[in-house]
């Protein structure tokens, strides 16, 4: 499996899009795979993050799936400091063969930073 993201998300309320293909042992894409994504239980379970798409999904036809991954906007001082104070986070997808064999792939760390959306949107173009 590989994968592609947006490298950083705002505590003030951001979203990133991040994309993993899948692929067979010679690099051809592999349709209608299924895959579970999952964040790290912790951030999701004290509202610090939210996984905005289903968890299971099947790859389109280029071996494809992704994942809205969201941090509220709502999030009062403390919240996004202990969010902050992590780091990063991230995705980890799994894809679980026919015969039952299972493989992990986690995404890139998303850093997670202070600076608005619109900061990171600027920076990313500029």
């Amino acid at each position: 499996m590989r994968q592609k993201n947006k490298s950083r998300i705002s505590s003030f309320g951001s979203e990133a899009v991040i994309s993993f293909r899948v692929n067979d042992k010679n690099g051809g894409a592999i349709a209608n795979q299924k895959v579970n994504a999952s964040l790290p239980q912790e951030l999701v379970n004290t509202g610090l993050l939210t996984l905005d798409s289903a968890a299971a999904q099947v790859t389109d036809s280029k071996g494809m799936v992704s994942y809205n991954v969201s941090v509220p906007a709502s999030l009062t001082a403390a919240q996004r400091t202990k969010l902050e104070s992590i780091g990063g986070f991230v995705l980890t997808a799994k894809v679980t063969e026919a015969s039952g064999a299972s493989s992990s792939i986690n995404s890139e760390r998303i850093k997670v930073t202070a600076e608005s959306e619109t900061i990171l949107n600027v920076k990313k173009h500029s």
